[in-house]
This record gives C-alpha cells, sequence and structure tokens, in this order.
C-alpha cells in the first residue's frame, strides 16, 4: 500500500512531456500537428462528412507513424471545451496544489469537481503574503472520455488529453489526462484527485501522532505567514482582510462544504425558478453571492421568482433593467445571497 501510495503521488507531481505528434479536435476537422521546437506544423487533415475520410484519417495515422492502434499522440480539445482561471491560494497549498485545488472547483463551474479534469499551474507568489496566483485549466470529464474514445475507434493511441488553447503556466498545454502504459484510457480523477482523497486516508491511518504533529506544523506556518504580512502591510484594513481570507481558506474543506451550498445545486434551483421567456447568459457565484445577468420578456418577473424562493436571499438589481436592442425584451443584472446550510444538514 505504501509503494502504491508513493508512485501515485510521484506521477501526479512530475511534468508531463507532450508527443511528437498531436490530433487537433474540433467540430468541423480533425488536424495532425508535428509539434517542433521552433512551433507546430500541420501535416493534414480530415474533415467529417467528407467522402474522403477513411481515406484521409488512414493517411494522418501513417504520418503519425504506425499501423492502426499504433500511432501515438496526443489529443487537442477545442477551445470552446476548455477554461481557465486564475485564482488565489494560501502559500501552504504549495505542498499539495492538485488536492487544494479540487476542494475549489465547485466555485469555478457549474459541474461537480468528480465530473471533471483539471490542471494546475502557480504563475505567480506574493512575497510578502506567500499567496500564490494560481492558472487552473478546467473540462469536462465526459468530453474526455469521448475524445479518448473517438481516437481508439480511428485507430490512434492517446498519450494524454491536453487542450489547443495557449494557458498561461502550461507550455505543454495542460494535462487533462495520461493513458498511462497497460492500463485504462481513463487516467483523470480516478487516478488524481480520488487518489489523492484515498492518499489522506491512507496518510490518516499510518498515525493520529503524525496528523497531529502535521497540523501543528501548519499552523505554526499560518501564524508566520501572518506575522510576515503584519509587518509588511501599513493598512490596517488590508491586513485585516489578508489574515481573515488566509484563515477562510486554510479551513477544512469539509466543513466548507457542509456549510456552503454546492455551485451545481444553485444552479439547478436557479434553472428551475426562472420564469417563461426567461434565461440567464452569465451567473456568477462567489462565496455566499449569486450575480445572474440575462434575458427576460419582463425583468421583474424574474426578480419576483428569486424572492418567493427559499434559496434566495434579498434578490436586487445591481443595475437598472434595460431594454434589448430588438425591444422584445429586458436585459437584467440581478444579485442576491446564498442561505448557509443549517448544521446537521
Amino acid at each position: 500500500m505504501k509503494d502504491w501510495l508513493i508512485s501515485e503521488l510521484k506521477a501526479m507531481s512530475q511534468p508531463q512531456d507532450g508527443a511528437r505528434y498531436a490530433l487537433s479536435l474540433s467540430q468541423e476537422r480533425i488536424m495532425l500537428l508535428e509539434r517542433l521546437p521552433a512551433g507546430d506544423t500541420v501535416l493534414g487533415e480530415a474533415k467529417f462528412g467528407d467522402a474522403t475520410w477513411d481515406e484521409d484519417v488512414t493517411r494522418l495515422r501513417e504520418r503519425a507513424g504506425g499501423r492502426r492502434g499504433t500511432a501515438r499522440v496526443d489529443l487537442l480539445l477545442p477551445p470552446d471545451l476548455t477554461l481557465s482561471r486564475v485564482d488565489r491560494f494560501p502559500g501552504d497549498a504549495r505542498k499539495n496544489l492538485r488536492e487544494a485545488v479540487w476542494w475549489r472547483l465547485d466555485t469555478m463551474s457549474t459541474q461537480r469537481p468528480e465530473d471533471l479534469c483539471f490542471d494546475a499551474a502557480i504563475i505567480d507568489a506574493d512575497p510578502a503574503t506567500g499567496f500564490l496566483q494560481v492558472n487552473v485549466a478546467i473540462t469536462s470529464k465526459q468530453t474526455v472520455e469521448e475524445a479518448l474514445a473517438f481516437a481508439k475507434e480511428n485507430g490512434f493511441k492517446a498519450q494524454r488529453v491536453s487542450s489547443v488553447a495557449s494557458f498561461d503556466g502550461f507550455p505543454q498545454g495542460p494535462l487533462f489526462v495520461r493513458a498511462a502504459r497497460n492500463r485504462s484510457d481513463t487516467y483523470s480523477l480516478r487516478r488524481s484527485a480520488a487518489a489523492m482523497v484515498a492518499a489522506c486516508l491512507v496518510l490518516a491511518l499510518m498515525g493520529g501522532a503524525r496528523a497531529l504533529i502535521e497540523r501543528g506544523a501548519a499552523a505554526s506556518e499560518i501564524e508566520e505567514q501572518r506575522i510576515t504580512a503584519e509587518a509588511a502591510f501599513s493598512d490596517a484594513a488590508l491586513l485585516r482582510d489578508a489574515t481573515l481570507d488566509l484563515a477562510r481558506r486554510a479551513a477544512t474543506p469539509a466543513t466548507l462544504r457542509k456549510e456552503r451550498p454546492l455551485v451545481v445545486d444553485t444552479i439547478e434551483t436557479l434553472s428551475g425558478v426562472l420564469p417563461p421567456q426567461s434565461f440567464a447568459e452569465r451567473v456568477v457565484i462567489q462565496d455566499t453571492t449569486i450575480r445572474v445577468e440575462g434575458v427576460a420578456a419582463n425583468a421583474d418577473a424574474v426578480l419576483s421568482a428569486l424572492e418567493v424562493s427559499d434559496a434566495f436571499e434579498t434578490p436586487r438589481y445591481a443595475a437598472p433593467p434595460i431594454a434589448t436592442e430588438e425591444g422584445r425584451g429586458e436585459r437584467f443584472v440581478i444579485e442576491a445571497s446564498l442561505p448557509m446550510k443549517e448544521s446537521g444538514q
């Protein structure tokens, strides 16, 4: 068990270089790229629906250096199926960045963390407070599995799944999945976040005394960061906000998930209460505040619907409703508070 744990942690911490060839996927076509130090070179493409599809795919597979099933490639997802977000983490997150990001995923996406594949890279660190700027690249686990199935069906051997989009902090592209040798194609949260949770359980079973020591060390490090921040900041208000934020982010993730409603539940509730002829174009959830931007035949009806729902508190216009350019509705921006879960729920 210990050897397995060590191998899992090493596999997740080591950088993964991209393959020589990559298959760029889109809704219209697939393109085979050769990845050279000077940049990517397009070697060919195959368009969906063309009469020559089978011949074109065979030619791409041969250019990638193999017969059916031996052409090793990276899979690059299109930009519209991936996203990235820069978020702020306490310095202690550097020790186990993937776990820290995993617990934050429900604030970055409408999907559950279990349904996502992700990669994270530290792009900056504040020398005064120790806070980290982390770029998190995210895609749907279903999208990854469909890409792997497509590659296998067409005779390609996927080495890793990444994105064609360029994300800061990922020179080789984010690593959503790496197809480990002699293993299942679905290396993602089952081998990353889920394995990390298993690792935490194993560490807990290895000794309560060690856990207490690590907790004490973490508390000491947090106190040192607070003292450093106090010496660096002259503005008392700024110091207060920074230390409170550090304490909140260092809290036990399980406690946070019990007290705060899940994003996916909030989105489902919102879609259920919106009146007919209204829809949300953008939803932003930050801590216990939700901001909904959209278009409706009657913006007041949307506000009223949120007022009568138990899932939202004190809904109000963040900006006055304005008529759409077509004059067939109103564009609205509404903010509301999200009630905290009661203890024991």
